[in-house]
């Protein structure tokens, strides 16, 4: 049985936060269920493997790969993209317990740039047209993560795998960031200041994880998208940007293997940096952060 590395990736990211389950056990209060479901992802991607080692056996004859084996292999990879929805919210049953970090990116702000970018940007641009344009821009982050999966298991098969690794890897170094950096974003912070009565906020999501960001009324189809695919969301992630960073990560597997893709695609990348500071998901600081440590980590990424 022989596992892809990003199964590895997978099964390291699964073991390292099953640890740290593990020694709060009983502090967390997800626990037995966070180790559950790990259980549950370890069987499943051992399973799959097993099953495509037993496949690739049978055919070992022909030395071509049947089509079975061609759709579960493709599995095997899609998967850890679609598990990435569990993995991102789930880094709030981590931080939960930790002081919270807002205020001092809120000052960072303040001291920057005189105010605070996050709500005087869509204050300043309060149309409609511009707002269904900005949750565009947000939207097309899910989009292009599939685009550009797709686009290399169709178009630059040779490099899927790497881009796949990269991808995924990418994923797990951010979340392994919010862990250990409880940052809820505007959307999440400002509401939260009013409710606790004070800027240095503590532990107050832990009690109030619920709290809900401010809504738009009349939204157009990409607003309802965007908070439909919030709806999953907890106030965690917010530094440095991962939407950035991921993005920064895409365009340049796409920049260095299918150019034609990246021209394409950066227009909406364009559109999410600007996005993401609109709507309130992050202060204007985690964008260039988002930037840097997206170039970073592909770099890191790519060396291995």
């Amino acid at each position: 049985m022989k596992l892809y590395t990003v199964e590895k990736i997978s099964l390291w990211y699964n073991a390292l936060t099953s640890i740290v389950i593990l020694l709060f056990f009983g502090t967390m209060a997800n626990a037995f269920k966070m180790l559950e479901m790990r259980v549950l992802i370890a069987l499943a991607i051992f399973a799959m493997a097993y099953v495509y080692g037993r496949m690739e056996s049978k055919a070992a004859i022909n030395r071509v790969p049947t089509p079975a084996m061609q759709v579960l292999s493709a599995v095997r990879y899609f998967f850890h993209l679609l598990l990435l929805a569990y993995w991102y919210p789930e880094t709030f049953e981590f931080n939960r317990y930790l002081p919270n970090l807002d205020h001092v990116f809120v000052a960072w702000e303040q001291t920057l740039f005189g105010c605070q970018p996050s709500l005087v940007f869509s204050e300043m641009m309060p149309q409609k047209w511009f707002n269904e344009l900005m949750n565009l821009g947000y939207f097309a982050y899910f989009l292009m993560i599939a685009g550009t999966a797709f686009i290399f298991y169709f178009s630059v098969r040779e490099h899927f795998e790497k881009a796949i690794n990269t991808i995924v890897a990418g994923f797990f170094i951010y979340y392994l960031i919010f862990i250990l950096v409880p940052v809820a974003g505007p959307q999440y912070y400002f509401p939260a200041v009013k409710e606790a009565g004070k800027i240095e906020i503590g532990t107050f999501f832990d009690k109030n994880e619920n709290i809900k960001p401010e809504t738009v009324a009349d939204a157009y189809l990409f607003r309802e998208l965007v908070k439909t695919a919030q709806t999953q969301e907890k106030p965690t992630a917010a530094f440095p940007s991962s939407h950035v960073g991921m993005t920064t990560i895409l365009m340049l597997l796409l920049w260095f293997h299918t150019r034609k893709w990246a021209y394409i695609f950066a227009p909406f990348y364009v559109l999410l940096m600007l996005s993401t500071v609109y709507i309130k998901a992050h202060y204007l600081v985690d964008v260039p952060a988002g930037i840097i440590s997206g170039i970073l980590i592909y770099w890191l990424v790519q060396k291995k």
